[in-house]
């Protein structure tokens, strides 16, 4: 009788133990604290790396609960690249929501061999603050926009694309040892 008694006291310590820490885990780091910190989710990240770093960003308590968290809500194909704003006031739930949905930023491809036209229609069809003005600056920067996948944020401006783009010639033809000419 005395064993079955102790069997039982461990086992509701351990139930407990476990249930206080899982509880503990899903809470907000810091009910208080409404600061947003932009977090960042690069393409192909897994989900351990983002419970680690939401834990070191300091948005979670405990990376596994996280963890495990997604996987009990099979939400781990539901989290999408690009960058959010995270408070730690946010719950794990209030966490994933977010990171399924919302965004601030899209990832948009612009494929080799494309005219300042081309690159317009590619704008156009991905931000809702397009206007028709926007294609000049595309057109005027031809053979300077460099193809590649970007991340850029949804509200950007044509001249923001542009820049970014321009930038990212310039560092590439200048990683093969060439310059860009003065225009």
């Amino acid at each position: 009788m005395g064993r079955i008694v102790i069997f039982l006291v461990v086992a509701l310590l351990i139930i407990g133990g476990g249930y206080a820490w899982w509880v503990n885990g899903i809470a907000p780091v810091n009910s208080e604290d409404r600061s947003e910190k932009i977090f960042v989710i690069e393409k192909g990240s897994g989900i351990r790396e983002i419970a680690n770093r939401l834990s070191q960003e300091g948005l979670v308590k405990d990376p596994i609960v996280f963890f495990l968290y997604i996987k009990k809500e099979r939400k781990d194909t539901a989290i999408q690249a690009g960058d959010y704003r995270l408070s730690p006031s946010m719950d794990v739930e209030a966490l994933v929501k977010t990171l399924s949905h919302g965004t601030l930023d899209l990832w948009v491809t612009f494929p080799e061999g494309l005219r300042g036209e081309e690159v317009t229609e590619i704008v156009k069809k991905n931000f809702a603050g397009y206007t028709d003005s926007w294609q000049e600056s595309f057109i005027n920067n031809t053979g300077y926009l460099f193809p590649d996948t970007y991340l850029i944020p949804k509200n950007a401006t044509d001249e923001q694309i542009v820049s970014l783009m321009r930038e990212n010639f310039i560092k590439k033809i200048g990683s093969i040892g060439l310059r860009q000419d003065s225009s």
